[in-house]
């Protein structure tokens, strides 16, 4: 059943690992970026964030990784 609420939505649900690699990527990545979901898991989130906006993500990614948001 939530497969395929996951399948269905036209918003990019993610999960990444404690590197910030995407582990899951919803079909909405494709259709919204054009990068197939097998080519971009496994990649770094921040190789697909605009270079002048990268620091601003880390510095976001930064406290959920230290487990000090959630």
């Amino acid at each position: 059943r939530y497969q395929q609420v996951f399948d269905s939505v036209r918003e990019v649900i993610f999960q990444t690992d404690a590197t910030g690699r995407w582990t899951f990527l919803n079909p909405a990545w494709h259709e919204i970026t054009g990068f197939t979901v097998e080519s971009s898991l496994g990649t770094m989130f921040l190789d697909y964030v605009h270079p002048l906006d990268r620091e601003a993500n880390i510095e976001r990614f930064r406290p959920l990784i230290n487990r000090e948001k959630e």
